[in-house]
């Protein structure tokens, strides 16, 4: 059965998401503004949940993201600011791995994100590179042997098929990108 995100029983699912995940007391009104601004997307519904969460006070419905793929876009910029000043991660780094985590087939191992941050032969290597994926951790699920994929398949479906915004991953050059580092990995065993 497919449900419409505007069928009233998954808007009722958001509503109850949304105060269980919100565990305060909370106005009706704002409850029925948050589901409207999710759109009827559980995942966005999420991400308003944890940002009420993390600040309610300075919380303000009008400021938030319009959908689901404009927060992705302003979280990505955030990240991208964070990952440059905290670790001197550039931009093309950053994207580069975005590329590749978003074109695997399978999820990666963590050792391709120390080979893209290019960490990987610095003595603080493993604790740049789990500085960077802690950093990262709300983006992704990290598998129990450390392996790293998306947290959801949406965020790779924006990243490589809507074309309009500044994270558009060119999929073709990012084979190229994951090939290489399948290349050098294996040369190194």
């Amino acid at each position: 059965m497919y449900i419409e995100p505007d069928d009233q029983r998954n808007l009722n699912d958001l509503k109850m998401v949304l105060s269980k995940k919100i565990q305060s007391p909370v106005s009706a009104d704002l409850i029925d503004s948050l589901v409207t601004k999710s759109q009827g997307v559980m995942l966005y519904a999420f991400f308003l949940s944890e940002m009420y969460r993390c600040d309610y006070s300075m919380f303000e419905i009008d400021s938030l993201s319009r959908d689901i793929e404009d927060y992705y876009k302003n979280y990505l910029q955030r990240l991208e600011r964070q990952l440059k000043t905290s670790l001197e991660i550039s931009d093309d780094k950053f994207l580069s791995f975005l590329s590749i985590l978003a074109v695997a087939k399978e999820s990666l191992p963590e050792a391709f994100a120390a080979a893209v941050f290019e960490f990987e032969h610095r003595v603080e290597a493993k604790r740049k590179t789990t500085t960077a994926i802690n950093a990262l951790s709300s983006l992704l699920v990290i598998h129990k042997d450390n392996s790293l994929s998306f947290i959801h398949e949406s965020v790779r479906d924006w990243l490589v098929d809507q074309p309009r915004h500044d994270f558009t991953v060119d999929a073709q050059y990012a084979h190229k990108i994951l090939f290489e580092l399948c290349i050098k990995k294996l040369n190194d065993i």
